[in-house]
């Protein structure tokens, strides 16, 4: 993070860690943290970040808990139908419940951009970090809009 001489920060350019299977989601470092996230569906591994053509999820958190915990969420929803995340109802909905994999052997990728602060007892500068993940997230909308100009959003991003 870069402070300018006003006083004011920077707003970290849009950048994603590798995709990794979902089942191995907790060995992505800083995950315990808030940030954005992407999630896709397909028989193999993404190449890039929004211009995979199977990303089918953007989401992010500002929660105490972090990444991980909402990952958990979206993981009990695609799995029971029964969850705290609209993302992971809609996929369990469409697609019935998650094993490891779907029929025709699709699985669950995630990346994700995790951003280092505090929620428990957030600094004047955490809460910045905070707004940012929120624009983060728009910005991600953006960019996956700019590159798929024919869909407006994920299939699963539904609010």
């Amino acid at each position: 993070m870069r402070q300018r001489e006003d006083g004011s920060f920077t707003v970290p350019a849009l950048k994603f860690c590798e995709w990794c299977e979902w089942e191995l989601r907790e060995g992505i470092k800083d995950c315990d943290m808030p940030g954005i996230y992407l999630i896709a569906i397909g028989p193999k591994r993404p190449m890039n970040s929004i211009k995979s053509a199977n990303v089918s999820y953007i989401g992010m958190t500002n929660s105490k808990g972090g990444l991980r915990s909402r990952w958990r969420q979206f993981d009990h929803a695609i799995r029971t139908g029964k969850g705290k995340h609209s993302g992971g109802n809609a996929v369990y909905h469409d697609r019935g419940t998650y094993k490891n994999q779907w029929s025709g052997n699709d699985r669950l990728y995630v990346c994700a951009m995790p951003i280092q602060c505090t929620v428990t007892a957030p600094t004047s500068e955490d809460l910045t970090k905070m707004g940012w993940v929120a624009f983060l997230e728009y910005a991600a909308f953006a960019e996956y809009r700019r590159h798929w100009n024919d869909r407006a959003r994920p299939k699963y991003n539904t609010r």
